[in-house]
């Protein structure tokens, strides 16, 4: 009976302890909205909240930010960056959302800013893509009961949409959540061992001016691959673009009331971006979809780029230099005074 209560009790405590771990990981590592929610969990408070793509987390330096508007204003301000790479506008509503369940007031005066590449912000609707698969968690961590209705009503197919209610239903696991990120990590650093341990193969050490910040890659082979990912992806993406509904019928417009209803500020801000993904914001689909939006009812104030941009400044072709973001963080920062949002 010992044996088998032996047997029993050690995989459940490492199961256990594995699972407290990575529940104290997953705020040290500050992915997602983790850092955010620590924060006010420290009754901390938050004047600006970026949201967006990989782009914004690359391209907006928090601390530039600050010391700029203070050198402007003597104000201390508190800036946190939400860009993450692979994540949806749908994602950031819920995430906000339960942000605001949780802390409620939280958005009182907060100033919500969402990238515009282009000057055009995502217009995609809730019957549009929710997630990529590449990043399935950031979804199942934010979706609740009272979602699903609207989930299973998009474009999704039926495999994606069983796969995220099946991982909703073992969401209180941050074992089973981050099960794929435990995986590429474990896989990363297995390759890593067998290549520098085993192999004797000497790390080369990253020149490339680029953060690490929401998930970007800044070793060479990642660069490369997404260079090559950015050129590919564009000229496929540009065949399937299809028009968009506007903002009336968006998901952005449902993030901008919720903001606005809890007392927050949304505007929009002009995200710089490299001639290889201008070529998809210059197609005519995207020209007529930027015509409806700048002639739609949203009255959100654009916060517009005045730092001058060159390709040079994007290393991958997708993301700001860091070097580049310093100075595009302390403009943006100066247009954001000079607007008194």
């Amino acid at each position: 009976m010992m044996k088998l209560i032996t047997w029993i009790s050690i995989p459940l405590f490492f199961i256990f302890s594995l699972e407290i771990s990575l529940r104290h990981w997953s705020y040290l590592d500050g992915a997602w909205y983790r850092k955010t929610e620590l924060a006010l969990l420290k009754k901390q408070k938050l004047d600006v909240l970026f949201i967006g793509t990989s782009r914004v987390a690359a391209a907006i330096d928090s601390e530039t930010f600050e010391k700029s508007f203070y050198q402007l204003t003597k104000d201390q301000i508190k800036v946190h960056n939400n860009g993450q790479g692979f994540s949806t506008l749908h994602e950031h509503f819920l995430a906000l959302r339960n942000l605001e369940e949780s802390f409620p007031g939280f958005l009182k005066g907060t100033r919500v800013l969402i990238e515009a590449p282009a000057k055009l912000p995502d217009l995609s609707d809730w019957r549009d893509v929710w997630y990529f698969p590449e990043q399935p968690q950031y979804l199942i961590t934010e979706i609740r009961w009272q979602d699903f209705k609207r989930f299973f009503s998009s474009q999704h197919s039926f495999d994606q949409k069983l796969a995220v209610f099946s991982h909703y239903l073992l969401s209180w696991s941050y074992l089973f959540t981050y099960k794929a990120r435990i995986r590429d990590g474990a896989l990363s650093r297995g390759k890593k061992f067998f290549e520098f341990m085993l192999l004797g193969r000497k790390k080369e050490k990253s020149n490339i001016d680029l953060t690490a910040a929401g998930g970007i890659r800044t070793d060479k082979e990642g660069v490369e691959r997404l260079r090559k990912f950015a050129v590919e992806q564009i000229a496929t993406s540009i065949g399937k673009l299809k028009p968009l509904n506007g903002f009336e019928f968006s998901v952005l417009k449902d993030l901008v009331e919720f903001v606005r209803l809890k007392g927050g500020i949304p505007a929009i801000f002009e995200m710089p971006i490299s001639t290889v993904q201008m070529v998809t914001y210059q197609t005519d689909i995207k020209m007529k979809e930027k015509k409806l939006f700048e002639a739609s009812p949203s009255a959100l104030v654009l916060i517009e780029n005045k730092t001058i941009i060159e390709d040079s400044d994007f290393p991958d072709y997708w993301h700001m230099s860091k070097t580049k973001s310093r100075i595009y963080s302390a403009d943006l920062a100066k247009s954001f005074f000079e607007l008194n949002l």
